[in-house]
């Protein structure tokens, strides 16, 4: 949908600029340049919604700037970050162990609390991975 709704003011922004060209708009003269302006403030906010809407449910996690894995870097990008189903967790005393998609198992250390282990805003889990690298697991606080 927001890819639509991008494609639909790139080609106003086209048909501005032809405006600003031809320096006739709605049939008042010199009225390009002021059309061409609010159609490009448009695209920019348009393409604002849409990198925020990229993250969809995971959004929580890209808002808050305190959620860095262990080399400081923010867990997550445009998409790094998922729900995750329970059964791909288990704790154990060393850390919270995770089934990648491959069938290794990962281990996320419990040292890492605040530094890439962070609890749920839900009772969902959440993993954040980036380069093939577990970088933040969000656990539920009960549950899960």
């Amino acid at each position: 949908m927001s890819v639509i709704i991008f494609l639909v003011l790139l080609a106003a922004a086209i048909m501005a600029t032809l405006f600003v060209y031809s320096g006739v708009v709605f049939g008042i003269p010199g009225n390009g340049l002021r059309v061409f302006v609010l159609v490009a403030l448009a695209i920019l906010a348009a393409w604002q919604c849409t990198t925020a809407m990229a993250h969809g449910d995971a959004a929580w996690i890209m808002a808050e700037p305190r959620y860095v894995d262990r080399d400081g870097v923010h867990c997550c990008g445009p998409s790094d970050c998922r729900r995750e189903h329970a059964a791909k967790f288990r704790e154990t005393p060393a850390g919270i162990e995770i089934v990648t998609g491959a069938g290794d198992v990962v281990l996320m250390p419990r040292h890492l609390v605040g530094q890439g282990l962070y609890p749920s805003i839900n009772q969902d889990w959440w993993v954040c991975v980036r380069g093939g690298v577990v970088r933040c697991v969000f656990k539920p606080t009960t549950g899960g």
